[in-house]
């Protein structure tokens, strides 16, 4: 019997070294994912240079894609935060959130089309938006007015920024845009942008409620937390 009862024994010591060097990664790996680049984040993408600098024993490891699916892995405790939108009436009672910058939805269309915010030009026209948000609520909010003004809205067949702007540089079609800035055309020789209601919608940072994080992933949040702080408009004192 005692063979027997070394491999076990050898097997036990085995699964607690993984089980060890496991935790060590994960506490030492910011597990965060984005569903939209993060370089479009100007605060975010700060931050995570001076995370770097000011932990290089961390890792900073980024997975893309979808909102949906990054949720799902947020709750399920593969992702320890995700970058999203998220809207006022959002179902998230179960996430924690820090705010990372506004969203300002805009209006993409080729110069020379007669493209503007205004029935007369709307009526009729064919204008494309992305699939899916964090929120479908939200996106329904966004393509409110422009329905409302008598614009048809199709989902595009892709939701990246590249994708968009290839609709609109390409095919001649008019995008509502949730990633980037209206600024970031203003020397665009054949787009324009035109700025949209925002429907109350932000750029956030979220964690599952209630669940510990590893080392690397709570210091991430703090240093996101302490500059959302710093970021946020404070009351004059009286005079």
């Amino acid at each position: 019997m005692l063979p027997y009862a070394q491999q076990i024994a050898d097997g036990a010591r085995r699964f607690r070294d993984l089980a060890r060097t496991m935790g060590d990664v994960r506490s030492k790996t910011v597990r965060l994912g984005a569903s939209v680049p993060l370089m479009q984040i100007p605060r975010l993408h700060a931050l995570n240079g001076e995370f770097a600098l000011r932990y290089p024993q961390f890792a900073l490891k980024v997975e893309s894609g979808d909102a949906e699916t990054l949720l799902t892995e947020l709750r399920r405790g593969a992702l320890d935060l995700v970058v999203s939108l998220t809207s006022p009436g959002a179902e998230m009672a179960d996430l924690a959130a820090l705010d990372v910058g506004p969203l300002t939805p805009f209006l993409l269309a080729p110069k020379g089309a007669g493209v503007r915010l205004e029935a007369a030009s709307l009526a009729g026209r064919v204008l494309a938006a992305p699939r899916t948000l964090t929120d479908p609520a939200l996106l329904a909010q966004l393509v409110e007015p422009l329905r409302a003004m008598g614009a048809v809205v199709r989902p595009a067949p892709e939701p990246s920024r590249e994708a968009l702007e290839h609709l609109a540089r390409s095919h001649g079609l008019a995008v509502l845009m949730t990633d980037g800035e209206p600024l970031d055309y203003e020397d665009d020789p054949l787009l324009v942008a035109m700025p949209l209601p925002s429907a109350g919608a932000k750029r956030q940072l979220l964690r599952a409620a209630g669940r510990g994080l590893g080392r690397a992933a709570e210091r991430y949040w703090t240093l996101v937390g302490s500059a959302a702080s710093e970021a946020e408009p404070h009351p004059a004192a009286p005079a």
